[in-house]
């Protein structure tokens, strides 16, 4: 099991949910170093081995998860699971099989089958390993002279008490929240970027080239053009919603069009929209339904920045800061976007497999220690967790562009 110490990554990553000062970090956009968060698992060939096959069939792992969804429309898969210390995850992917010619049906006197009947049809397996715990620590301490002398009440001293576990659970929440942003994140950069999968849905571009706004001064114009234009900017958002509907259908295709291509998948997708985004759309350009809640490209969810609310000179909640993503160069090229720093920004949805982004190997426990001589003790709450990604699973972007 290969621990990460992500220490600076969670203070710029709460510090830019928050948008207020944490720690050390700013509560500004500034990049992130996301990539250390995602385990994007390493196929099993990597790990020392060529025999895939075989060892994608190892069986001391905490789990190996062998991926073998039926093929047919509305299966939704949920991939959240939670280990005792020390395990990791495995995941088995099986190709198409091949096709041969049926020689049942058409018999050839005197012909000879012996080389199709004892010709080993290997499966067609790839295998890749999660393995990477990322562990929180928050501590806590408690004087003993203290809470016995302020009290007069065991209800109050328990009050007190649960007070500050509740500070825990909250510190604790804080940094899972900010984690998971940081999580999809990394799966909008893998969708954005010419070096990963590349196949982010750029919407300003599509429309203007399907008529649907008109250009400005020759050029593509921005979301704030396309808004100043009343008429235009509700065509715009219609457009939007039907390019969303169409990818998220398309996804439950058995195909390599969405993922890294390295094996055929399929899914209902789940959507993540930008809050002021949907909020855009549902004021704007309503689905023609009975229900005025529903909208045409079915069930989403709503989150209100990808990474910070706000940038360096701009207000809170500002469209330009909730729709960026931000994340610092590495050098070891992780994500396989490249060593330089991503940037992108005008993001407001992302259609993913649930089995492309998951939280996994989550363990919470405590322990603790007394010190006599200040008659204290000190509480440690540890976390081991790890994010999933997984590019062989469909992950699409939409871009304002």
């Amino acid at each position: 099991m290969k621990f990460e110490d992500v220490l600076n990554a969670t203070k710029s990553a709460v510090a830019q949910t928050m948008g207020t000062e944490y720690m050390e970090s700013s509560g500004l956009l500034t990049a992130t170093e996301s990539f250390k968060i995602a385990d994007v698992g390493r196929a099993i060939e990597d790990a020392g081995s060529s025999e895939t096959y075989t060892n994608a069939l190892i069986s001391v792992l905490a789990k190996t998860v062998i991926v073998q969804k039926l093929y047919k429309r509305n299966i939704k898969s949920l991939y959240v699971d939670n280990f005792e210390w020390g395990g990791f995850v495995q995941r088995v992917y099986f190709d198409l099989a091949n096709v041969i010619t049926d020689n049942m049906y058409s018999l050839v006197n005197g012909k000879d089958y012996s080389e199709i009947e004892h010709t080993f049809y290997e499966p067609k397996v790839s295998a890749k390993l999660f393995a990477e715990g990322k562990d929180i620590c928050i501590p806590i301490s408690i004087v003993k002279d203290q809470l016995f002398e302020s009290f007069k009440s065991w209800d109050a001293l328990n009050s007190y008490i649960s007070a500050i576990r509740m500070s825990i659970t909250n510190t604790l929440n804080a940094v899972l929240y900010g984690y998971e942003k940081m999580l999809v994140s990394c799966g909008i950069a893998e969708s954005v970027s010419p070096n990963a999968l590349n196949n982010a849905v750029h919407l300003i571009s599509d429309a203007v080239k399907d008529g649907i706004v008109s250009q400005v001064n020759s050029e593509n114009p921005t979301y704030e053009q396309i808004r100043a234009n009343e008429t235009e900017y509700r065509k715009f958002l219609t457009y939007c919603c039907e390019k969303i509907a169409t990818v998220r259908s398309n996804m439950r295709d058995m195909s390599k069009a969405y993922n890294n291509g390295n094996v055929p998948t399929f899914c209902d997708a789940e959507m993540l929209l930008i809050s002021q985004f949907a909020k855009h759309i549902r004021f704007n350009a309503r689905a023609n339904t009975f229900n005025s809640n529903e909208l045409a490209f079915g069930d989403y969810e709503e989150i209100t920045s990808w990474q910070a609310i706000k940038n360096t000179d701009g207000s809170a909640f500002d469209f330009s800061a909730v729709t960026s993503v931000d994340i610092s160069a590495d050098a070891n090229n992780k994500l396989g976007i490249g060593t330089s720093e991503f940037k992108t920004s005008g993001v407001i949805g992302l259609a993913f497999d649930k089995m492309a982004m998951g939280i996994c190997l989550e363990k919470i426990k405590m322990t603790s220690n007394y010190t006599a001589c200040a008659d204290f003790w000190n509480e440690f709450t540890h976390v081991l967790v790890n994010y999933l990604l997984d590019t062989n699973c469909n992950i699409v972007a939409f871009v304002l562009d």
